[in-house]
């Protein structure tokens, strides 16, 4: 199955050659006029006397990509082998024959958002899913889980004949797994004869052990807090009384002894309200100076007490105390570190092939560096699918994957996972699902978050 890729302004498309003829040109109009559930869709172009069919896979992404490295669990291979029938069903709905659903690892898509599959269907495609895909199932499925490994092996055996999948037989299959489930849920749910009945229960406990807990509790006080201190408070009122004194004196004219009278209270008022002031000033002097001295003493009682160990030798050096010397000084000499004679001084290589590489974010940025010391790793923004997260609007969920394709290999390979906006290599941007070699200082940007490998 030759499949290619390819990007437009607004969707990502997996392309198909495949054979029309009369027979078959009905299914094609069909199936691109009218949306069937569970299908991607699509459109049929005719290019150079050859026909094309683009399947619009947007972002979603393929078993192959998607179950890599975190592998499918029991419920997800019951979704979507439900999702087969499901889709099976409704092809038989408007007269198409089902098993010409291309299954493949690389023609199964999952949508991240809704969990949902999406098949590809091709009316001039004539294998069916046989052995072989049930065999690359395995692959991409947790073989440890009893559940999955078992239904697996049921539907494998039910294809040895070549016959491919009976989709009967495969919804009589979900059907008995729904079952199952459905028993081991009540199952689990009756309670065991050994569990102790309510009369057998001894309530004093209880009650004691309510009593403890109404000790326990303690009504929280809420101590008020003004927004503005008290003699901040006064400062402002003796402010305001001097305000209108000169007020007075200039608004109104005032005899002699009203004027004497205005001075002098004015004074006192000025006098008042700067010592109110100097008082709330001094107050949050102190307040942040006892801050500070709780802070240090915190991290005084954090700090672990390491044990001085004395050895006798230590003893012998130590000055007696005397009338003199009431508190004498104890020198501690570091020991001295014997030489290393045979030992040489080893040259570093400048050799980038034997290091661990990295992205480097771009400076100014808010970005990590990402560490490409372990790989394959998966970059994105959604924890449960990317390995590194990047958290930006422009990058994907499942943006790209970095890679080396041999273990023994150096070159670190870096591939496109139908992202929305793109994966570029020094401005240029990769097809969906396209691979391309990383070299050092090549720009590598993920949506319009820049790196540079080194």
């Amino acid at each position: 199955m030759d499949i290619q890729y390819f990007k437009d302004s607004k969707h990502n498309y997996l392309i198909m050659k495949t054979e029309v003829s009369e027979e078959n040109l009905f299914q094609y109009k069909m199936l691109e006029n009218n949306k069937i559930n569970g299908l991607l869709p699509f459109t049929l172009r005719n290019m150079d006397e050859c026909y094309y069919l683009y399947y619009e896979i947007d972002s979603r992404q393929s078993l192959k990509n998607r179950y890599d490295r975190k592998k499918m669990s029991y419920e997800k291979l019951m979704n979507f082998f439900k999702d087969l029938v499901q889709t099976a069903r409704n092809l038989g709905d408007y007269l198409l024959d089902p098993c010409h659903i291309i299954i493949s690892p690389e023609g199964v898509f999952e949508e991240l958002s809704s969990g949902r599959f999406s098949f590809i269907y091709d009316p001039g495609h004539e294998e069916t899913a046989d052995e072989a895909f049930m065999e690359s199932i395995m692959e991409y499925a947790d073989m440890e889980d009893e559940r999955g490994a078992k239904l697996i092996y049921k539907l494998l055996d039910s294809i040895y004949d070549g016959s491919g999948i009976d989709f009967a037989f495969l919804e009589n299959v979900i059907a008995e797994e729904k079952e199952e489930q459905q028993v081991s849920f009540i199952i689990d749910e009756v309670p065991s004869d050994n569990f102790p009945k309510r009369n057998d229960l001894d309530f004093d406990d209880d009650e004691d052990l309510d009593d403890d807990d109404d000790e326990k509790i303690q009504e929280k006080k809420i101590k008020i807090k003004l927004p503005i201190s008290g003699h901040f408070l006064m400062a402002m009122l003796f402010a305001i009384v001097a305000g209108i004194l000169v007020y007075l004196r200039h608004a109104y004219i005032l005899t002699y002894e009203e004027s004497i009278l205005d001075i002098a209270v004015f004074m006192v008022s000025i006098m008042m309200s700067l010592t109110c002031f100097l008082i709330q000033l001094r107050k949050n002097d102190k307040a942040f100076i006892r801050k500070k001295k709780d802070d240090n003493n915190e991290d005084d009682e954090d700090r672990e007490i390491e044990p001085q160990i004395t050895t006798y030798k230590e003893k012998e050096q130590t000055p007696k105390k005397t009338k003199n010397n009431p508190a004498p000084y104890i020198r501690n000499e570091a020991p001295i570190p014997e030489d290393d004679d045979g030992e040489e001084t080893v040259l570093l290589t400048m050799d980038f092939g034997e290091r661990a590489h990295k992205l480097y974010a771009e400076e100014g940025s808010e970005l990590n560096n990402i560490d490409l010391g372990s790989l394959p790793v998966i970059v994105g923004k959604l924890h449960s699918c990317s390995d590194v997260i990047i958290s930006d609007k422009s990058v994907s969920r499942m943006h790209a994957k970095i890679y080396k394709p041999d273990k023994g290999e150096d070159t670190v390979w870096i591939q496109d996972l139908n992202s929305t906006n793109g994966t570029y290599i020094n401005g240029k941007r990769l097809m969906p699902n396209e691979e391309a070699p990383l070299k050092e200082d090549d720009e590598v940007s993920f949506g319009k978050c820049v790196y540079a490998f080194r």
